[in-house]
């Protein structure tokens, strides 16, 4: 694929035996061009020493040239620029391409080894003592302060093995070689880039079934009205439970069949029903939230199909490359609102009884952080009384009030985290956020609750493990 010795010399034929070295350009890690006056016109003299695809020629004066401050065309702008081509030829019939140039009253040499994988690009001094190289090999001795070794003469060897590519064989070899390679390029850019879309955007669409199935599994469960059934059958016979009870069996007049209902045996009968009460209108508030969430993945969803059509007809990579920039748009709206969902919020996160969420601090400075970042006026404050402990924020839920076992869950949670774990007995008081109150210059997590209440607990090993089941 790389050009041939043969080829090499056509080229080499068209190139400016002499000029005015005006810049090296780097576009990318295998890739130089040279900027070169010769008395007329701007030349730019093309190669690249990319495995498999190396190359020789002038770029044609319609291209634009996307420069990148790299190492090597650094250390031969500070070593050329200004200086004159001297002489530019093929060695011994060979792949290495020589540029001979004069700076300050010096020849020095740039060698390119257009060989068919590991080529290279060596900046040499005029008795070949490499000065620097584009890619290292020390190896091979191609590193700076070796001295470079000039393969034997080929042309013997190579006049029957080599010809000219019939790509090649135009009154313009330059154009031609470049066009070729570059649609070769082009075509491997594009079915990169066609491979990579196609790939995630099949994967989004993945991703956005998958929760659509989990939206439309929750919308269509019976879960609601079943939990309030169980709620309607535990209120009626309550005389029938004792606490302590795991399940009851009940008669069902609706479908005339008995069913098993179970319990938890650290509640009273009123809370259990109170407990299927909860879910009941859990779920039911949540059923609002997936309805929504549901449109909006089923918009997002189909924006995502409708563009992985799109790029199943495109043949062209400016159009390839146009519509990706409006995928990956659309898919960073999908992440960054994802990200925002998932962000951290300070401290240790638990759902307590009721689905109100509760956060926990870790140390003072959590705490100041929580107060700040994360409680509202109306969200309740728990904390264990008379011992050291973590602040617990019980955040309020809209048009509802947290019942007596959420309060002993949050408790519990004061409890654990605080220096009376270990007491048979503790007092939690607990206050809304808003009449807590700071000293100015008081210590980190410090605050003095107003109108409080008190919950005196025992420590339930039982309730802990069913906050943290959650």
């Amino acid at each position: 694929m790389s050009l041939n010795c043969v080829e090499i010399e056509k080229v080499v034929e068209s190139l400016p035996q002499s000029g005015l070295i005006r810049k090296f350009f780097q576009i990318d890690k295998y890739t130089l061009i040279i900027q070169v006056f010769d008395g007329q016109n701007d030349l730019y003299i093309f190669v690249s020493i990319r495995d498999k695809y190396n190359r020789i020629c002038l770029v044609p004066k319609q291209e634009l040239i996307n420069n990148k401050t790299m190492r090597f065309s650094q250390i031969l702008n500070a070593n050329f620029t200004g200086g004159r081509i001297k002489k530019i030829f093929q060695y011994n019939f060979s792949r290495v391409v020589i540029i001979e140039i004069m700076y300050n009253n010096i020849i020095k040499k740039i060698a390119f080894r257009l060989w068919g994988s590991g080529g290279n690009i060596l900046l040499l001094e005029p008795d070949n003592t490499i000065i620097d190289c584009l890619r290292r090999f020390p190896k091979r001795g191609e590193w700076p302060t070796d001295v470079f070794e000039f393969p034997l003469d080929e042309k013997k060897a190579s006049d029957d093995k080599f010809e000219i590519r019939k790509e090649f064989k135009t009154e313009n070899i330059n154009k031609a070689v470049y066009e070729y390679f570059n649609k070769i390029f082009i075509k491997k850019e594009y079915n990169k880039k066609h491979r990579e879309m196609e790939i995630l955007l099949q994967k989004e669409i993945l991703s956005l079934n998958k929760i659509l199935g989990e939206i439309s599994y929750n919308i269509s469960t019976d879960k609601e009205e079943k939990y309030k059934k169980y709620g309607e059958l535990l209120k009626s016979n309550l005389y029938r439970i004792k606490k302590g009870d795991r399940d009851i069996e009940l008669d069902d007049y609706d479908a005339n069949q008995k069913i098993v209902i179970q319990l938890l045996s650290d509640l009273t009968p009123i809370e259990n029903a109170e407990n299927y009460f909860s879910k009941y209108k859990k779920i039911k508030n949540r059923r609002i939230k997936w309805e929504k969430e549901r449109k909006k993945t089923i918009d997002k969803l189909e924006k995502l199909e409708y563009f992985l059509s799109l790029y199943k007809n495109i043949n062209n990579i400016n159009d390839l490359l146009s519509l990706e920039k409006g995928i990956k748009k659309e898919l960073n709206i999908i992440r960054d609102t994802k990200q925002k969902e998932d962000k951290k919020l300070p401290g240790r996160h638990y759902i307590l009884k009721g689905g109100y969420n509760a956060y926990v601090s870790r140390n003072a400075k959590e705490a100041d952080a929580i107060l700040k970042s994360v409680a509202k006026g109306n969200d309740y404050w728990f904390h264990v009384r008379d011992y050291h402990g973590s602040h617990v924020i019980v955040k309020q839920v809209k048009g509802s009030e947290i019942g007596e076992l959420t309060k002993k869950e949050a408790a519990t949670l004061a409890v654990y985290y605080s220096k009376a774990r270990k007491a048979e007995n503790a007092d939690v008081y607990f206050t809304k956020v808003k009449y807590l109150h700071r000293s100015k210059g008081g210590a980190s997590g410090l605050v003095f609750p107003t109108q409080e209440k008190n919950i005196r607990i025992k420590f339930d090993q039982e309730i802990l493990e069913r906050v943290f089941s959650r």
